[in-house]
């Protein structure tokens, strides 16, 4: 039994050894470290930058708090799960694996959004969303109504996180 229960965190870990590989091969080589230059001077140097950038410091504030905020639910969902929607284990894994699947949604339909209605307003569709998401699970006892508001808030973290790195893309110089 604890081989079993230990076999999700080991595959984990090899796919990220794979992951590993794969990019050391798809991303190009550096020039290697700046000569001279400590981390805690780097990590400086970015805080400065950052002080001194509104639009960053907005962004950021923004995808921490939506970052804040999934954390706190999935941080308790087990027990909601059980508790509140009375699933079993089989039934929490698969309220996780549909959920899961708004992941898939908001990256498929992220770029079409971004180009329909413009960064900034999925950056607040995606607070929007996801607040509802959060209110609605709050308010039932259905499993599929929780699955659906979840699957929802997942989607549209996902828009809002690809529309904030876009525009830190298009506006953040070297």
């Amino acid at each position: 039994y604890s081989a079993a229960a230990a076999l999700p965190f080991v595959c984990d870990a090899v796919s990220f050894v794979a992951s590993g590989v794969l990019l050391a091969y798809a991303v190009p080589a550096s020039g290697g470290p700046a000569r001279g230059r400590s981390l805690a001077s780097d990590v400086l140097a970015g805080l400065r930058w950052l002080a001194a950038d509104r639009l960053m410091r907005v962004l950021a504030t923004v995808t921490g708090c939506l970052a804040y905020c999934q954390a706190m639910v999935f941080g308790v969902l087990a027990l909601y799960v059980t508790a509140q929607l009375h699933l079993n284990a089989a039934g929490y894994g698969l309220f996780v694996a549909v959920a899961g699947s708004g992941h898939v949604i908001g990256a498929a339909s992220a770029g079409r959004l971004h180009r329909r209605i413009g960064g900034g307003w999925c950056i607040l569709g995606a607070g929007g969303v996801a607040m509802a998401g959060y209110l609605v699970m709050a308010a039932t006892s259905s499993a599929l109504v929780a699955v659906s508001a979840l699957t929802a808030e997942t989607a549209a973290v996902i828009v809002g996180n690809v529309a904030i790195r876009s525009l830190r893309q298009t506006t953040a110089g070297d």
